[in-house]
């Protein structure tokens, strides 16, 4: 069972580079990932790539169903990379995002900070029990645990380019408008 708490990252107050500079420490890690996202019957499986700074990556494809709030079961298996290219190849209209997730200790709780390629940002602290008390960062701006909207899923899905059809759509939307002009 996985139980964390996730919350929306305030840039405007948290200068990221100079708390690295300040706090190199307090940095455990930096990581390029690349998630894909196949849909389920119950639940959603993920297809995640992770290459560290020395060029060495991993697969794992996970299930990840919600429980509830803060509480998800999570299933992981490592894959080899030709399988996963297979299924990255072989499955359409594969909804994906790109981020670097930086774990840091902060407060003596670990916390992966990731940013996204839509300039988000995002922070996930793991806990033992849903309602832990803990030290909340200055930084954090607002809570956002169990809200899909900020899942990596729903995240992906806004970052999703535009179908075929879409396009077609707003051609078409867009040649009407100019045809009445």
């Amino acid at each position: 069972m996985e139980i964390e708490r996730k919350f929306i990252i305030d840039l405007d107050v948290f200068d990221f580079d100079k708390y690295k500079r300040d706090n190199p420490d307090a940095i455990k890690s930096k990581l390029y990932i690349s998630q894909y996202y196949i849909p389920a019957l119950d639940g959603t499986f993920r297809l995640r790539r992770t290459c560290k700074d020395d060029h060495s990556f991993s697969f794992v494809i996970a299930l990840k169903k919600f429980v509830e709030k803060g509480k998800n079961e999570e299933i992981e298996v490592h894959i080899d990379s030709n399988t996963a290219y297979e299924m990255i190849n072989g499955i359409k209209d594969l909804t994906s995002l790109r981020k670097i997730r930086y774990k840091v200790e902060i407060n003596s709780k670990l916390w992966d900070i990731d940013f996204f390629e839509n300039g988000m940002c995002l922070g996930e602290v793991e806990l033992d029990d849903v309602n832990e008390e803990f030290e909340k960062p200055r930084f954090v701006k607002e809570e956002v645990t169990g809200d899909y909207r900020f899942s990596n899923e729903a995240i992906a899905k806004d970052l999703a380019p535009p179908t075929i059809a879409d396009i077609g759509k707003s051609f078409w939307t867009e040649y009407g408008k100019m045809s009445k002009v």
